[in-house]
């Protein structure tokens, strides 16, 4: 996992050059009380997040195993890393969407709920982490790769959860 956190905040990164652009335009048009305009704002900066996720986690699947030598890993490391980081590259359209929802929620005057909604992520996948790696609750033991499943589960529930209250 210390291999591959390495090339998952490059990737990660990427997330970060539609963001600051979208809360800019999304709080403008809520302040301007265009809503209309500000939700298509929102829609269209997740399906955009979706499209760069899905293109960069193919490029991430596909290469896994060549980034992580190229930082270093090998033998086990190797093969762990690209197991763990195949499920991340999976994840990644659903990851860079959950994160333009915690966006919107501040450009629409509302960081609480994005705050909250992050820490409830974080703790979900506190919780789920160890029924994936050890295998508890009649879960199969995944080993770090669990890790990875729980990390993509806690992910999409959170999308969820934002995409339910942008609904209400």
């Amino acid at each position: 996992m210390t291999f591959f956190g390495n090339i998952l905040w490059v990737f990660f990164s990427f997330n970060q050059l539609v963001g600051p652009g979208s809360v800019a335009v999304i709080s403008r048009r809520y302040g301007e009380k265009e809503f209309d305009a500000a939700e298509k704002a929102i829609k269209e900066t997740v399906l955009l997040k979706i499209f760069f996720g899905t293109v960069l986690g193919i490029v991430g699947y596909l290469f896994a195993g060549r980034m992580l030598a190229l930082v270093g890993a090998e033998g086990d490391a190797l093969a762990l890393g690209i197991g763990y980081g195949r499920v991340m590259f999976i994840g990644l359209p659903i990851m860079y969407a959950t994160y333009s929802l915690f966006t919107a929620m501040r450009g629409v005057a509302n960081p609480n709920l994005a705050m909250n909604l992050m820490i409830g992520s974080n703790v979900l996948n506190l919780v789920l982490d160890p029924i994936f790696v050890f295998g508890w609750f009649g879960v199969p033991a995944f080993g770090i790769v669990g890790a990875a499943y729980a990390s993509v589960l806690s992910f999409t529930i959170t999308f969820s959860v934002g995409i339910f209250f942008f609904q209400a």
